[in-house]
């Protein structure tokens, strides 16, 4: 049985469409569609953006069925066949949904496609593990995605895993869901679901993994014993260097472990309510209620140090998506967050852009530390390789040459990258060597639709004696910056459009002076 990757490749090379193309469609970024393809990453997060992609790649159901199966979900069931999809070359101006068009096929079909997936299943384990998915139909098992309201929000309660023996048993999962519900029904959160899954996940893994198959925003899971009893909340996609939250009860005796879970947890769970409460309330853009949700859980802090350091990270990513984000609370939560766990990469990550944006004298020292210590913890993570070389850049030329060495690092890892080309396309130009620029800038603008790519391939363009050609760059930046984003157009229309009024008289408006104004911006 092929992987996911290679199905993927071999049927969009079928079709002719790129992977810019496919995103497109799949309202997904470029790099997640070329990780799919490379198995970078391993499979989609949800079930729904398989049979997105199976749509609009036009597979048969064969063929489609064949995808789910690979990428670990069940196959469609037999009577809910998608139609075709819109064309993905040349779309057309109607919706790009495809509603399901409902149909009833003769029991010995359906027996027939049961009895050569229960034949197949018996060859490979990851089918017969979708196969399971696809025919429990108990309490706990995974509802089909598609019946799942539009724009909600699915919170899974796992399992917990008994380690104290078959004679002891308590439905830990079914308390943690009661007292989820009344938290959320308290807080009118009608678009957030809770589901109790019949699985057990053992660990952090197992536990993404469940909740990627059910498509889940968040998962609750844990153990105990004898002796104790843990929670962790967990996200299917993981930050780096941000484990999940845990929140552990010590007990002494069976006594003791009998009230602690019937009656102690579900009292002090109201933390962990909270924590999840906030975190809902954040992927859902409701920024007032998620810091209200948070800072209440802040109020009650549990004794576990990993989960105060994350209720202190997402306070901090909470007021930094503010319009008006106050910077210096930003850097406090971050570092209350890192006094906790030092090695927390996401926090130290933050913590340097924030530094970044601040500009306060010796900011950029301290960012360029904090990127170097996110980049100790975690070498791989291309984020805060990407963040330090604009950091070293912005220190000025005599960074300049670090900072495009760290670039060309990125590209490698990753050329695919929109912002990677952009960056190198204006730092590259910046630094006197345009025409090494202008494939990057050609390369940023392929890639990137919002415009940001034009802004520097107009720099380079005017700094390679080309000032019609520049001209034209900048107005397209602005145009689709005075529809996309008006606060940035109306930062950045005055300077550019002096800009074009000079190169259209044949001038060159970008003097020393002006250059290195522009490396630290």
């Amino acid at each position: 049985m092929k992987s996911f990757s290679e199905q993927l490749s071999e049927y969009v090379l079928r079709v002719g469409v790129s992977d810019a193309q496919l995103a497109r469609r799949l309202g997904v970024s470029r790099q997640t569609v070329f990780r799919w393809r490379e198995g970078l990453t391993r499979r989609p997060r949800r079930r729904e953006d398989v049979l997105e992609i199976s749509s609009r790649l036009r597979l048969s159901p064969v063929e489609r069925d064949a995808l789910l199966l690979a990428a670990g979900f069940p196959p469609q069931a037999p009577d809910s066949a998608v139609g075709p999809a819109p064309d993905l070359v040349r779309p057309t101006s109607e919706s790009l949904t495809t509603q399901p068009r409902r149909g009833v096929q003769p029991r010995w079909f359906a027996a027939a496609v049961l009895l050569v997936l229960l034949l197949v299943a018996a060859a490979f384990p990851e089918v017969r593990r979708a196969l399971a998915d696809l025919l429990g139909q108990a309490e706990g098992e995974p509802p089909e995605l598609a019946q799942r309201q539009p724009g909600s929000t699915l919170v899974l309660i796992s399992q917990f895993a008994n380690y104290s023996g078959a004679q002891v048993g308590y439905n830990i999962a079914g308390r943690l869901q009661e007292a989820l519900a009344q938290e959320f029904q308290s807080a009118g959160l009608t678009e957030v679901q809770l589901a109790a899954a019949a699985e057990t996940a053992e660990d952090e893994q197992a536990a993404r993994d469940l909740g990627a198959r059910w498509g889940a925003s968040l998962v609750v899971w844990g153990e105990y014993d004898s002796g104790r009893v843990i929670a962790w909340v967990s996200a299917p996609e993981a930050t780096p260097g941000l484990p999940g939250v845990q929140h552990r009860w010590l007990v002494v005796s069976p006594e003791q472990l009998s009230a602690t879970i019937n009656t102690d947890l579900p009292q002090e769970v109201r933390w962990m309510a909270l924590y999840v409460l906030g975190r809902v309330h954040f992927l859902a853009g409701r920024l007032d209620q998620a810091e209200a949700a948070l800072t209440q859980a802040l109020a009650a802090p549990p004794s576990d140090p990993g989960a105060l350091a994350a209720v202190d990270y997402y306070l901090g990513v909470v007021e930094s998506q503010k319009p008006q984000a106050d910077l210096n609370e930003v850097i406090a939560y971050y570092s209350e967050a890192l006094a906790l766990q030092p090695a927390q990469t996401a926090a130290l990550n933050n913590r340097g852009v924030a530094y970044l944006e601040r500009g306060s004298s010796g900011d950029l020292e301290r960012a360029e530390a904090d990127l170097r210590r996110a980049l100790f913890y975690h070498p791989d993570d291309l984020v805060p390789l990407f963040n330090l070389a604009l950091t070293l850049a912005r220190q000025g030329q005599p960074h300049l040459a670090d900072a495009l060495e760290l670039l060309e690092q990125a590209e490698q890892a990753d050329p695919d990258s929109a912002g990677v080309q952009n960056a190198l396309c204006w730092f590259l130009g910046l630094s006197g060597s345009p025409q090494q620029a202008l494939p990057h800038c050609d390369r940023a603008v392929d890639l990137d639709e919002s415009g940001n790519s034009n802004d520097s391939r107009g720099l380079t363009l005017a700094l390679l004696g080309r000032p019609q050609e520049a001209a034209a760059e900048f107005e397209t930046f602005l145009a689709r910056l005075e529809v996309d984003d008006p606060p940035a157009y109306a930062q950045y229309a005055p300077s550019r459009r002096e800009w074009v009024e000079a190169l259209e008289r044949g001038e060159n408006p970008f003097d020393e002076a002006t250059l290195q104004q522009l490396l630290q911006q």
